[in-house]
């Protein structure tokens, strides 16, 4: 698996507002619809098999421009009223992690900084998770604010998706966190993954596929579903 960033790509980064002060800028706000606020819980979404679904057309997967997580909150709101209803989501990009750029990278770290939103959680690809964890956490400008990055290893049509479940995951270990806080010596910054939390640190040598390099496939009742 090979990433077309490094983490030492971005020693020089600093961020300069004016590189977001364009009419395509202000058009991804408006459009989107986004609230860019303290109060507001933001998702930004980077791609990734968490972004993405089935095309029965194309017979193959095919990225979409938002989050699962979205929908989940939309329904559950719709459904029992008790969800976070205070969210905003704003859409990146549709690539796999291992298609983002440096310059891709350089546009997320650019928006997260611009954000007003004390609350922010990263939806992106699982191969690039751990690196881009790392890489915000230096670069985020983000006191008094909790951010968390998280994927999915299967696509949220799947019986057995974890997307759902990654995604209320870093809903709640934001909102915990935020509300909380966090001791001195842990950022604000951290992965959420099947259950566990990782500080920047961990994610140095985090593997999120430690068996789909051997090609495994695991059953589900009768049903073989393939992670390789």
């Amino acid at each position: 698996m090979t990433l077309q960033f490094s983490f030492a790509d971005f020693d020089d980064y600093v961020f300069d507002p004016k590189r977001l002060d364009n009419s395509a800028f202000r058009a991804l706000f408006t459009q989107s619809g986004f609230v860019n606020s303290p109060e507001t819980f933001a998702v930004i979404g980077l791609g990734g098999t968490m972004s993405s679904a089935y095309s029965p057309a194309r017979e193959n997967i095919q990225p979409t421009n938002l989050s699962p997580v979205i929908d989940s909150v939309r329904d559950l709101k719709t459904a029992f009223g008790i969800a976070e209803s205070n969210i905003s989501f704003l859409s990146l990009s549709d690539k796999d992690s291992r298609d983002i750029t440096k310059d891709d990278i350089v546009f997320v770290l650019d928006v997260l900084n611009h954000l007003k939103n004390e609350r922010i959680a990263v939806t992106c690809g699982t191969f690039g998770l751990p690196l881009l964890t790392k890489i915000i956490d230096m670069h985020f400008i983000g006191s008094g604010k909790t951010l968390g990055v998280t994927g999915s290893m299967l696509i949220s049509s799947m019986r057995d998706h974890d997307a759902d479940f990654n995604g209320g995951g870093v809903i709640a270990s934001i909102n915990a966190i935020h509300k909380f806080g966090t001791k001195p010596e842990f950022s604000n910054v951290f992965a959420v993954f099947h259950g566990n939390i990782y500080t920047p640190d961990e994610c140095t040598n985090l593997d999120l596929h430690p068996r789909t390099h051997e090609g495994v496939s695991f059953y589900r009742g009768t049903r073989l579903v393939s992670v390789s």
